[in-house]
């Protein structure tokens, strides 16, 4: 039987991880003949098809901010009142209740696809409101969590009982009929432990088919061919890309510290050609280009904090989400999709200490790009073991006073050191990449996201 699925997020059609990932999954369940409904606070392309926009979802309202403040910081908003609080989620849910209702109605769903909204906490009453649509309406419920409140890096506390309530009926539903799915062993086991659910890990995947799809850009092409120049770099510079959001959990100061390691070591390599045919002159630069946006950065300062960082490490940074987005564009101003930044860098850096699962690392891959990384928790547990060539910064970061993340200097020195003999030997560069893209064709595509989901969709029926 072909189901009418409704998919529901904060945001849809952003270049964010979860985004990303609502799109693989729709594509994969209308595939095989189901019809899927966005639902979210923020839709970043007008006129699409079975997207419907519910402002209040979105969590960067004055309201929901206010609400997620008063369940796991402080009541201070409501004059540390706990009625008010409560007032406040009654009437916020109430709201949503019943525009989530015309939704469900309105596209006759019978499927609905939570994605975050019942893990990371963001939006409680969402969260509450959400349960009592899926009651209400008797639908087949699966729970895609990608992060968990306890898993952020700012501390958190529950206000008062009806907060602790909530943390505990809410980030995730108990219900024993709600299918779980998460996206590494480490979250399945933290769920399990803490909260007494069971659950079905399913990896980020990406399509690793080598014809890129439309918009996609992931190989040099006429679109892309002034992406280098308009962002101000010379043929002869190295374009060394960060394309996750600026969030201080990316861990970006320690691409600043490589890339500082890697200008110690330059002047060795002049004259010498680079894996393309071009040559490392007098006049070449490094410089790390952050592709993402900075909307996300929970405490309002990362970004600047990085340009400053830079600065002291002479390392030449440019931040150009400006002329990034989701897909491509001409009007008004040109604007490139995010796979055509990968189209003309050299190299990538994922100095992440933390990640769900690391969606970006497998655009590099397909993109075969060579990685910098550092060794987060869920690489090392899930992804690893594949057999992936990494250039490391191993997994020993510690946190300074100025609560910047780092890796001892002998190890950036490494890292430097195999980037250059990787830029500089196409031999190498290609064996690396294609080696990578191999495995992630193997282990991380959609059609392993198919054969999942194939057994999740047949108990719909």
């Amino acid at each position: 039987m072909n189901r009418e699925v409704g998919i529901i997020h904060y945001k849809t059609g952003s270049t964010d991880g979860v985004s990303l990932e609502i799109e693989k999954w729709k594509q994969v369940i209308e595939d095989a003949g189901h019809r899927v409904h966005l639902a979210s606070g923020l839709h970043e392309h007008e006129g699409e098809e079975r997207v419907t926009v519910i402002e209040e979802l979105n969590y960067h309202s004055e309201a929901a901010e206010r609400l997620y403040r008063g369940t796991f910081i402080s009541l201070e908003a409501y004059g540390e009142d706990r009625a008010g609080y409560e007032e406040d989620l009654s009437s916020q849910r109430e709201a949503l209740l019943q525009q989530l209702s015309s939704w469900v109605t309105d596209n006759s769903i019978t499927v609905l696809i939570v994605e975050n909204m019942w893990s990371v906490g963001l939006h409680p009453a969402a969260a509450d409101a959400l349960l009592a649509v899926a009651g209400r309406f008797h639908l087949h419920v699966l729970a895609h969590h990608h992060d968990f409140y306890w898993e952020k890096i700012t501390p958190l506390c529950l206000t008062c009982n009806t907060a602790m309530e909530i943390a505990d009926t809410l980030f995730p539903p108990h219900s024993a009929t709600y299918s779980h799915v998460v996206i590494n062993s480490l979250a399945q086991s933290s769920l399990l432990h803490r909260k007494g659910i069971q659950s079905t890990v399913i990896p980020n995947v990406f399509d690793f088919h080598d014809q890129p799809t439309r918009d996609e850009g992931f190989s040099p092409d006429e679109f892309n061919s002034d992406l280098r120049s308009r962002i101000g770099l010379s043929d002869e510079d190295i374009m060394v890309l960060q394309a996750t959001r600026i969030v201080p959990r990316k861990g970006i100061e320690m691409a600043i510290d490589t890339i500082a390691a890697m200008n110690s070591l330059l002047p060795a390599y002049t004259g010498k050609d680079l894996y393309d045919g071009r040559k490392v002159s007098t006049d070449t630069q490094i410089v790390l280009v952050l592709a993402g946006y900075a909307e996300d950065d929970e405490t309002g300062s990362y970004l600047e904090m990085l340009k400053r960082y830079a600065a002291e490490r002479n390392v030449n940074v440019l931040h150009v989400n400006h002329l990034v987005d989701s897909h491509r564009s001409e009007k008004p101003l040109k604007r490139y999709s995010l796979w055509d930044t990968y189209a003309r860098a050299d190299l990538v850096t994922y100095p992440s200490y933390w990640e769900g699962w690391g969606n970006q690392l497998l655009e590099a891959i397909k993109a075969r790009i060579p990685v910098i990384l550092y060794e987060y928790p869920v690489f090392r547990s899930d992804i690893q073991p594949s057999g992936l060539e990494m250039i490391s910064l191993g997994s020993n970061g510690s946190r300074n006073r100025d609560g910047r993340v780092s890796v001892d200097p002998d190890t950036y020195r490494k890292a430097a050191e195999s980037a250059f003999d990787v830029l500089t030997n196409s031999v190498e560069y290609e064996k690396m990449v294609e080696h990578n893209f191999s495995i992630g064709k193997e282990h991380f595509s959609m059609d392993a996201l198919k054969r999942h989901l194939n057994r999740i969709m047949e108990s719909w029926g």
